[in-house]
């Protein structure tokens, strides 16, 4: 049970630094911003346009990977500026 405790922490604590991280990106960034104004705006228009379950998954899979890109390349520039 020790471990199974442990693993559950561990988990937790993963996921409080990555909300860390994605609050620090969403609140520093520029480019996120404008990329979760976009992507919030194209929900809107998924809505009024009333798509498909099918069409919704496509369009948070598209907006969430436009996202996972940005991140990575804000997080190769900070890098490199480090470097």
């Amino acid at each position: 049970m020790n471990s199974e405790t442990n693993f559950l922490k561990n988990r937790l604590k993963s996921v409080k630094f990555a909300a860390k991280g994605f609050w620090i990106l969403v609140t520093s960034e520029k480019s996120i911003i404008a990329q979760l104004s976009i992507g919030a705006i194209v929900t809107i228009f998924g809505f009024i346009m009333q798509l498909s379950a099918t069409e919704w998954l496509f369009q948070i899979f598209a907006i969430a990977l436009i996202l996972v890109a940005e991140s990575l390349n804000t997080g190769i520039e900070k890098l490199c500026d480090f470097i």
